[in-house]
C-alpha cells in the first residue's frame, strides 16, 4: 500500500471494467487492403482508470486484456496458444493494422492506435488468469510488455503460437496506470478515446437490449450479468476536493437560475453542504468473468 500512498493524496479514482468478450469483433487485413480479411475478437476486458486529482487535473489511461487460462501447471502467468484462431488474436496484438469494428453499425471508421514507436504500445496485453490462485492472489497476470512475433530462425515466417509468460501481477498493472507508466492515455479527440468510447457504448447498447456479456451467464435465474462495472475510490483530502466541485456546481447553475448578469450568488460564499471528513483508503472489487475461454475473478485493489 505504501507505494499508492503518494498517489492516493486527494480527488476521486475510478475504475471502470468494459467487458468486450467476443464482442464487437475487430475487421483488419494484414497486409492491409491486400491480405485476407480477418476478424478476431478486440479483447475480453477494457479496464478504464480515471484519476481526478483536482478539478483541472484529470487524466484517463485504459488496457485492453486479452485472457488466457494459465496452464496446469503453472503457477502465476504461463499460458500457451495453439490454435489457429488464437495465433490471429495475437497477430493482430503484435501487429496492430488499421481496423475498424463490427458494432456498431455501420461500421465505425478505422482506428490506429499504433504507438509511435513500434513494439511499445502500452495499451494493449495479454493477461493470464490462474483459476486456482488462493485468495488475496487476484489470479491474474499482465504480460509486461506489447507481444511480439517468435521467430523460428531469421528466415522464417513469423509465428504467434506458443507458450507465453505474464509476470505482471494485476495490482502492479494497475499501479502502473495510475503512475501513468502503463495504458494508453486517452486524450481528447485521440484514436485511443475514440476506440474505448465505441467499446463502452457497444457494451450499454447491450444492457439496454437486455442482455449480459457475451457469453457469460448468470447463476441465477433472470439474472443479467453487466457489461460495465464500476468501483470508485474517495481519496484523502475529500472535503477540499468536493467543496471544489460543489462550488462549480452552484456557480453554473446560478447563472441558469437567473444570475444572467453575475458569475457568482450574492454572498461572499456560496453555501456548501457539509461533507463529513473521509481518511485514506482503498477497495477491493470484484468482476467475475466465465466463458469457455476463460473463468476466474479479477479483484481490482493493490497486491
Amino acid at each position: 500500500m505504501q507505494e499508492w500512498r503518494p498517489y492516493l493524496t486527494g480527488g476521486e479514482l475510478d475504475i471502470i471494467g468494459v467487458f468486450a468478450h467476443r464482442t464487437p469483433l475487430t475487421r483488419w487485413r494484414d497486409p492491409p487492403k491486400t491480405g485476407p480479411l480477418k476478424k478476431p475478437e478486440l479483447c475480453d476486458l477494457i479496464i478504464v482508470l480515471d484519476l481526478e486529482k483536482s478539478t483541472t487535473d484529470r487524466k484517463r489511461f485504459a488496457l485492453i486484456l486479452q485472457a488466457k487460462v494459465a496452464d496446469e501447471t503453472s503457477a502465476s502467468g504461463q499460458f500457451t496458444l495453439s490454435t489457429q484462431e488464437e495465433a490471429t488474436q495475437r497477430q493482430f496484438y503484435v501487429r496492430q493494422p488499421d481496423f475498424t469494428l463490427t458494432k456498431p453499425k455501420p461500421y465505425p471508421s478505422d482506428f490506429n492506435i499504433r504507438p509511435s514507436v513500434a513494439g511499445q504500445c502500452p495499451g494493449m496485453r495479454y493477461a493470464c488468469v490462474n483459476v486456482n490462485a488462493v485468495v488475496p492472489s487476484s489470479g491474474w497476470w499482465i504480460e509486461d510488455k506489447q507481444p511480439v512475433a517468435t521467430l523460428v530462425t531469421p528466415s522464417a515466417s513469423p509465428t504467434y503460437t506458443g507458450t507465453f509468460n505474464a509476470n505482471v501481477p494485476l495490482g502492479e498493472a494497475l499501479h502502473g496506470m495510475v503512475t501513468g507508466l502503463r495504458g494508453a492515455l486517452l486524450k481528447p479527440d485521440g484514436e485511443w478515446k475514440r476506440l474505448i468510447k465505441t467499446v463502452e457504448q457497444a457494451a450499454h447498447d447491450r444492457t439496454a437490449r437486455g442482455q449480459g456479456p457475451s457469453g457469460v451467464h448468470a447463476t441465477a435465474s433472470g439474472t443479467v450479468r453487466a457489461n460495465v462495472a464500476a468501483a470508485s475510490l474517495f481519496l484523502t483530502n475529500a472535503n477540499e476536493f468536493f467543496d471544489s466541485k460543489a462550488t462549480m456546481g452552484f456557480q453554473g447553475n446560478w447563472k441558469k437560475l437567473g444570475g444572467a448578469t453575475k458569475s457568482s450568488p450574492p454572498s461572499e460564499r456560496p453555501p456548501l453542504e457539509s461533507v463529513e471528513p473521509q481518511g485514506s483508503g482503498f477497495f477491493t472489487s470484484a468482476l467475475l468473468t466465465r466463458s469457455g475461454e476463460t473463468t476466474g475473478k479479477l479483484g481490482l485493489g493493490p497486491r
